[in-house]
């Protein structure tokens, strides 16, 4: 069984695969993390079994599905949930507080050095240097990349005047294929900035940017955190229907809602087997 997606998704979907061909060692399995956009698109065109997506299907999606699927149609399935983690990597920086505002102008190369104004402000006391920013973006379409557009569009939409699309619009920076690419992009040059799945920045030890979200106190990246977030959600969908709304502007303290990257995997609506497939 084939399937590709996600790259977010890919550290998990690794260990899963392990898991699952351990208990069945007669099923192969493989998944390919080419980036939500391609995942999709490979899906529909019948080329994968599954595919993984950040954002799920659009209806006109699920209708081309049909063709992919004969006499049924395609399904999103909630997968995992993962921190998408804003990381950098700042020569004698070991702790830095950005706000959305001040993200969206990062992002967007309106604030070009890491002794900008607005960075000193949310971190007084900070040795900031001179270093111009790179900041890192994703240049395939990525639904880690559709997420934190939704991010800064809600979060900070007087700053951030671009579509919450999986291509990425803003002006500048540096583009990378993948979240792995981004994560090589940050953890080689000094002075960048860049935006994965959490579990990349710890497995290569980048720091990673706490918010200033009106909350008391900045709030860290972390499962907990993100977890309070979703937990917060509103179910916007009816029947079975899962939808969820998210609170972008949230200043809950411990909270953190532009670090959550709900990743899904798009398959053919059936009933899932209860043991081994043979």
């Amino acid at each position: 069984m084939a399937g590709s997606g996600s790259t977010a998704q890919q550290n998990a979907m690794k260990h899963w695969l392990q898991e699952y061909q351990n208990a069945c060692p007669e099923v192969q399995l493989r998944y390919n993390p080419i980036g939500s956009g391609g995942g999709v698109a490979e899906f529909l065109l019948g080329a994968t079994h599954f595919g993984g997506s950040a954002p799920p299907l659009s209806e006109d999606d699920v209708e081309f599905s049909s063709r992919a699927c004969p006499g049924s149609r395609a399904i999103d399935l909630p997968m995992v949930g993962g921190p998408v983690a804003i990381g950098y990597n700042v020569d004698g920086v070991d702790s830095l507080v950005l706000d959305a505002s001040t993200l969206a102008r990062i992002f967007d190369s309106r604030i070009t050095t890491w002794n900008d104004p607005e960075i000193r402000r949310l971190n007084p006391g900070a040795q900031l240097p001179e270093t111009e920013i790179s900041a890192a973006h994703r240049s395939d379409d990525s639904g880690t990349t559709q997420n934190f557009n939704a991010y800064l569009a809600d979060a900070a939409p007087d700053d951030w005047p671009y579509e919450k699309a999986k291509a990425w619009q803003a002006r500048g920076g540096h583009a990378a294929s993948g979240s792995d690419g981004v994560v090589s992009t940050v953890s080689s040059q000094n002075g960048s900035i860049g935006y994965f799945e959490l579990s990349f920045a710890k497995a290569e030890g980048i720091p990673t940017v706490k918010l200033d979200t009106g909350a008391p106190e900045p709030v860290e990246v972390s499962a907990r955190t993100a977890s309070a977030g979703i937990a917060a959600a509103k179910i916007v969908g009816s029947g079975q229907d899962l939808t969820l709304e998210f609170d972008y502007r949230t200043s809950a303290p411990g909270r953190i809602r532009s670090c959550w990257s709900p990743t899904k995997s798009s398959a053919p609506r059936a009933t899932p087997p209860t043991r081994c497939p043979h």
